[in-house]
């Protein structure tokens, strides 16, 4: 268990792991690349994530396995909802999910990602319906997660 349900100390071995999600919706505008404002850890073993600029810094060098999902609904016509994980700025994962239809859509990926210390790692949401769409805050569709394993 962690420490405060959120952060432990850290011991050996590769202890840095992040997950976090949105504590309410967000707007993602129509055809705008969107800093998805995850602002809840459900764990931070090491305080790598800040929930204020919405950024993951590692403070080792390594492997990470990254995973980032979004929620949204979008509706009729052709669109596009893409997911993304940018390090310094840089596309490093993305996810797209073409749609027609009125529903909600997961724009999901993950990668494995050879990380450096100090990279500014963040997820950014995509969308083409027309009109601003809202990014759900469901802990269970729309999160990233970063755990170190080398």
């Amino acid at each position: 268990m962690w420490a405060s349900g959120k952060k432990a100390a850290a011991s050996s071995g590769f202890d840095s792991k992040v997950s976090v999600t949105l504590s309410g919706a967000q707007s993602i505008p129509n055809v705008s690349f969107t800093i998805i404002e995850f602002d809840t850890e459900v764990y931070d073993t090491l305080g790598e994530f800040n929930t204020t600029t919405h950024k993951f810094i590692p403070q080792e060098t390594g492997w990470y396995h990254i995973h980032i999902s979004g929620d949204t609904q979008l509706g009729g016509g052709t669109q596009e909802f893409q997911i993304h994980v940018r390090v310094d700025g840089s596309d490093a994962i993305v996810g797209m999910e073409p749609t027609a239809a009125d529903i909600y859509t997961i724009g999901s990926a993950g990668k494995d990602l050879y990380l450096t210390a100090g990279q500014e790692v963040t997820g950014i949401a995509y969308q083409s319906s027309g009109v601003a769409k809202t990014l759900r805050a469901e802990d269970w569709s729309t999160f990233l997660t970063i755990h170190r394993f080398a």
